[in-house]
């Protein structure tokens, strides 16, 4: 029987970046907003901590970064 591994998901910076744009274009964001490093860092550590990460990564970026950006 062969071991099932877990899934690993790798998000990148510019990933992140390119969310921001996207949410920015949809009035989701005002225009201009950039995340620090420190900011980008607490993203990914609440995209890491959704429960349904694997279901929908684009709404778990999306749904961390307003997260961070409303903390």
């Amino acid at each position: 029987m062969r071991k099932i591994e877990p899934t690993t998901f790798n998000i990148t910076k510019e990933e992140i970046e390119d969310m921001i744009d996207e949410m920015i274009q949809e009035k989701l964001l005002r225009d201009k907003t950039k995340l620090s490093r420190k900011q980008i860092v607490e993203v990914l550590s609440y995209v890491e901590c959704d429960e349904f990460l694997a279901k929908d990564i684009r709404n778990s970026i999306r749904n961390s970064i307003q997260g961070v950006l409303n903390h």
